[in-house]
């Protein structure tokens, strides 16, 4: 058998928190790279941004939290997690969609324009791919008895995190491109 000895796991709060920094340091190096929206500091005091925003912080600290608890046996029952990860990214599309029907009613019609931006897709996938890795090496580290589910919600926490990145960026807010551009990649980010 092995005998060597085996180092203790961060706590819990450490591991988040070592990966909240790695997430921001490496967000903040993406958005540098990109640009800000050049109307970031009219969008600070609107509602809907501003919900968005808190959905997005929501969503990706309690599913990052959700992951690295399943990394400890007996810590989080996997089911709970899972409810509060859907119920994370429920709360980020019901704002959506409540933005969506005001503007329904308000402009008729304008809220459902389809707009073609891959590239805020490729973008969010591009940022959650170090953080994503972070968090797989975090979780590596302890003992984890449903990698698969373990694993989804990492790349969910690391998709997440670079659509936080892109409210920072990207311009275009109709309810269907943040649905399309920005949510899509963040689900197809769980499943990598």
């Amino acid at each position: 058998g092995d005998l060597r000895p085996v180092s203790p796991m961060l706590s819990l709060g450490r591991r988040l928190g070592l990966w909240i920094a790695a997430g921001l340091v490496w967000g903040v190096i993406g958005l540098s790279w990109i640009g800000f929206r050049p109307d970031l500091t009219d969008k600070c005091v609107n509602v809907f941004f501003l919900l968005e925003t808190a959905a997005l912080v929501v969503l990706t600290g309690s599913v990052a939290v959700g992951s690295l608890k399943l990394a400890v046996p007996g810590e989080t029952q996997s089911r709970s997690v899972f409810r509060w990860a859907i119920g994370a990214f429920a709360t980020w599309m019901g704002v959506v969609l409540f933005r969506f029907y005001t503007e329904w009613t308000r402009a008729s019609g304008l809220a459902s324009t389809f707009d073609f931006h891959f590239v805020c897709s490729l973008l969010i996938l591009g940022i959650s791919i170090v953080p994503n890795m972070i968090l797989a090496k975090l979780l590596a580290r302890g003992y984890t008895l449903d990698t698969r589910k373990a694993g989804i919600l990492a790349g969910l926490a690391s998709g997440a995190l670079g659509a936080l990145c892109m409210q920072f960026v990207c311009t275009h807010e109709r309810p269907l491109h943040i649905v399309a551009w920005h949510a899509l990649p963040v689900v197809i980010s769980s499943a990598l």
